[in-house]
């Protein structure tokens, strides 16, 4: 009696099937033997016993429910009284691998799935599924070459229109593991074309073996098709920034990170900095400004001396002098010495804000931390600032404080001459 087969076709489980996204990256050539001519596999169509076909629907109803071990056992019972090389073996040896696939007994699944592929008398479908199978379960137990042998045999007995990407994919992956990236690319980039949608994870792997093979123009190529499929990941858009700065394409890492960082996609400080930095390398000061401070308000970049000072620069470099001042006043806060004030003196002198210069100078000099050369400068521009306020007994005091130092004696004495003229035609 002839019994519907299709009862009997269960799936591998999904820890199985979903090997392929699951194999990790790592990196010897694995030589793959070109197939001969294709040739279809022919085979005899067979049935099982009336007795044998019900016994089996029974035991796939415990397998749908996950009584494993139960069907386990009643499938070893079926196994010993069937013949040692007919059809109803193979389909007993398949159901015991099934069974002991999802029970996570790959070594025993292995087993049954080669035994009854060896046997060679399953319909085509079940003969290239158990083959594909085995070569998955290899590959997942780290017998990658074993796992490469079995899957490109599978290759070359299927029929071509039969081969889906999925198959490309778990090609590239072993070679991977077998550190044969120019393989890998090459699976990887075949399972690419013939996927109808695309899939990141394949996208993924093509990216690593780029990199392991220090293709870094083939990197940002693949990046750049990925940021174009999938705008929303920002980590593929700092990806593609970095692979531009490892090709000194800076302008072009410029960009991409600009466009991250509009997006919202830099949010850790490291990022901050680097796109700051990008800005001063292409002398683009004022962004490079405002992106430090932005960083700074919004708690990315702690507010510290470091940080304020660096945005102090860029403000300064961009001629934003008021900006560069508050930057500079905020920077000093956090300072133990004086150079920052006294930074902020100078500008404040070329802006002719005295009575700021003064302070600023002022504070310089009491925190200390600078050169006596410093020092002294300070106090000439502490006495200009006090003749210019016609303040001239502060101003004089302040030009004697200076003459205590050899760089600003001499300077400090005409300056004394000059208050003296100013107070005499002002008496």
């Amino acid at each position: 009696m002839i019994m519907n087969q299709n009862l009997l076709h269960t799936t591998l489980p999904v820890s199985v099937l979903a090997l392929a996204a699951l194999l990790s990256a790592g990196q010897v050539a694995q030589a793959q033997d070109p197939c001969p001519p294709y040739e279809e596999r022919e085979v005899k169509a067979q049935a099982l016993s009336e007795a044998t076909y019900n016994k089996l629907s029974g035991i796939y109803e415990d397998i749908g429910e996950e009584n494993y071990n139960e069907a386990a056992a009643e499938l070893q019972k079926l196994l010993n009284k069937a013949d040692d090389a007919g059809y109803e073996r193979a389909i007993i040896l398949q159901a015991l691998g099934h069974t002991d696939s999802s029970r996570e007994r790959y070594d025993s699944a292995l087993k049954y799935f080669k035994e009854s592929v060896a046997i060679d008398a399953l319909p085509n479908m079940q003969q290239f599924q158990m083959m594909f199978a085995i070569a998955q379960l290899e590959i997942m137990n780290e017998r990658y070459r074993d796992g490469l042998a079995t899957l490109n045999e599978w290759f070359c007995k299927v029929p071509p229109e039969q081969i889906k990407a999925n198959a490309y994919v778990l090609r590239a992956n072993a070679y991977i593991e077998l550190k044969d990236y120019r393989a890998s690319l090459r699976a990887i980039t075949k399972a690419i074309e013939m996927s109808e949608e695309p899939k990141k994870n394949y996208y993924q792997v093509k990216l690593a073996s780029h990199y392991e093979l220090d293709q870094m123009g083939e990197a940002a190529t693949t990046l750049k098709t990925m940021i174009e499929l999938w705008p929303e990941d920002e980590s593929l858009w700092k990806q593609l920034s970095s692979v531009y700065l490892n090709l000194k394409r800076e302008s072009d890492a410029l960009s991409v990170l600009e466009l991250a960082y509009k997006r919202g996609y830099l949010d850790k400080a490291n990022e901050i900095e680097q796109l700051s930095s990008l800005y001063q390398l292409k002398d683009i000061p004022y962004q490079a400004a405002s992106v430090l401070e932005k960083g700074i308000n919004d708690g990315i970049l702690e507010a510290n001396e470091k940080f304020w000072e660096r945005t102090g620069n860029a403000w300064y470099q961009a001629r934003e002098l008021e900006k560069a001042l508050a930057a500079y006043e905020k920077a000093g806060r956090f300072s133990d010495d004086g150079k920052l004030d006294l930074r902020r003196g100078f500008i404040l002198i070329d802006r002719q804000d005295w009575d700021a210069a003064k302070s600023s100078l002022s504070r310089a000099i009491e925190k200390g931390g600078i050169t006596d050369n410093e020092t002294g400068n300070a106090w000439l521009l502490i006495g200009m600032a006090e003749m210019n306020l016609e303040r001239f007994s502060s101003a004089i005091e302040a030009f004697n404080n200076a003459q205590r130092f050899t760089s600003s004696r001499q300077a400090a004495r005409q300056w004394i001459e000059q208050v003296r003229e100013r107070q005499e035609a002002a008496s």
